[in-house]
């Protein structure tokens, strides 16, 4: 072989070596990039998957919220009551799960309601990646008309040099903080004007001058109760050579004075009505049952119905433990004319008369009847007859208690249009007064005692339900925890 042939085959083997490395090394070029891009792939899809599951935490996180806020709205005595409060079991929810914290309640008090409010922390997790929402849930109570010794939908009146107006707590010897409301004053209200007129007109005085109202029956402040307005109306309270400071109140008669005074505010919006269903009294037959439940207890009462107007003369006592239905007007006549139950109710389709001198007691006192309280004491309304529920009609039944007549009464008093208490009359309620009349005067004193010492039992009324705008339950935005 020549010289030649043999530097060619040399050269091509180097050549071919050569390739080989190049070959070599783009290929491991190839392999770290691969590697570099595998890496990074799956660095990004790692990335991915935290971000999807951080974003499903924090949905299932906010759906606590949702549920827990849902929870209140349905039952917010729970905010009430301090019961919600404190760590909730965790809760599957989608891919994860979320755990609720409570705190405990904070409760604020002004004219306008009471606010109960708790913060809320919801933590959302999903496969170890955790996210957490906290937001405030407040619950507004806001007064209702059952709040009230005596609420009026329209005017209030107090009249007469000698009349006189207590509103004493139910029980003094309670704490006037008692949790139960027994230990103070009711409160009086309307959604227009409290009208306060003639000489030597005292607020929470609790000596015997010529007239006064007193709003709690002793001498400790903190029984006192509140005089209140609701809404805008034209006039308010009637008010001179006052010796206390008394806010929003105007001067409408020059021979009217208060003194001692607790509160007098005025409510940023009109209460709303109770609602009522007469259904029951509308559909009872004479001697049909009234079944009805009270403290987990079960308990029944006769019904008695009378159909068309009745007059009592004489000194009548009606059968104990039942709700008699006058189906029409009810007039207890004169001197002499006297009515008792015990342990009962009244429920007149029509309007209920007291004659001058005449007289109507209803207890609930009975020792191991107690329960008996829960029943309504006199409402007068004009049924509905087209009206499923028998609702009233409203606007035409009355209440009057005659000259020197006596009205005492244990339970809810419900006029649907105005009650009257004519001069020298003595009214004792333990309850709450209630009159819807909305022109003109709905509750008057004219020139009587009127005691009424505010039983909030009264708001357990049976077929008495509350406003449900009462009640708002409202939460601040979520907000993420740092």
């Amino acid at each position: 072989m020549s010289f030649k042939r043999k530097l060619f085959l040399l050269s091509m083997r180097k050549e071919k070596g050569l390739v080989l490395i190049i070959t070599l090394f783009v290929l491991a070029m190839l392999l770290i990039y691969g590697l570099v891009i595998l890496s990074s792939t799956l660095d990004e899809a790692g990335l991915n998957s935290y971000q999807i599951r951080s974003t499903k935490a924090l949905f299932i996180a906010e759906a606590g919220l949702e549920d827990i806020y849902n929870e209140i709205r349905n039952a917010p005595s729970l905010v009430i009551n301090g019961t919600i409060s404190g760590n909730h079991p965790l809760t599957s929810f989608a891919d994860g799960n979320y755990q609720i914290m409570v705190s405990p309640v904070n409760f604020t008090n002004n004219p306008d309601g009471k606010e109960y409010k708790v913060t809320v922390l919801s933590t959302g997790e999903v496969v170890n990646v955790t996210r957490q929402l906290k937001s405030d849930f407040i619950v507004t109570v806001y007064p209702t008309a059952l709040d009230y010794s005596v609420y009026s939908f329209a005017n209030i009146w107090m009249r007469g040099v000698t009349g006189k107006t207590f509103y004493p707590p139910l029980n003094p010897a309670l704490p006037p903080d008692d949790p139960t409301g027994y230990g103070k004053g009711g409160d009086i209200g309307s959604n227009e004007v409290i009208d306060f007129q003639n000489a030597s007109v005292n607020l929470n005085n609790i000596h015997d001058t010529a007239e006064y109202l007193s709003l709690f029956g002793d001498n400790d402040p903190a029984r006192w109760g509140n005089i209140m307005v609701a809404g805008n109306p034209a006039t308010t309270f009637v008010q001179t050579n006052k010796t206390s400071p008394v806010n929003t109140a105007e001067v409408l008669h020059s021979d009217c004075q208060f003194t001692h005074v607790s509160a007098i505010v005025r409510l940023s919006h009109p209460l709303s009505k109770p609602e009522i269903n007469f259904t029951i009294y509308n559909n009872a037959n004479d001697g049909d049952t009234l079944s009805y439940t009270y403290q987990g207890s079960d308990y029944s009462v006769a019904l008695r119905v009378y159909n068309g107007d009745l007059t009592i003369t004489g000194n009548v006592v009606w059968a104990p433990d039942a709700i008699h239905i006058i189906r029409g007007n009810l007039v207890i006549r004169g001197t002499g004319g006297s009515l008792t139950i015990t342990d009962g109710s009244l429920i007149i389709q029509g309007s209920l008369i007291l004659e001058n001198g005449s007289r109507l007691c209803i207890t609930h006192d009975t020792p191991g009847k107690e329960h008996r309280r829960v029943l309504p004491g006199v409402m007068v309304y004009t049924p509905d007859p087209t009206s499923p529920n028998g609702q009233a009609l409203g606007g035409t039944e009355y209440i009057e208690v005659g000259t020197q007549a006596e009205f005492a009464v244990y339970g809810l008093v419900y006029a649907e249009n105005y009650f009257i208490a004519n001069p020298q009359s003595n009214v004792e309620v333990t309850g709450a007064v209630l009159t819807y009349g909305e022109t003109g005067n709905s509750f008057t004193n004219w020139n009587a005692r009127v005691v009424v010492r505010y039983d909030p039992i009264v708001k357990q009324t049976l077929y008495v339900t509350l406003p449900s705008d009462s009640i708002l339950v409202t939460r601040a935005f979520w907000r993420e925890t740092s």
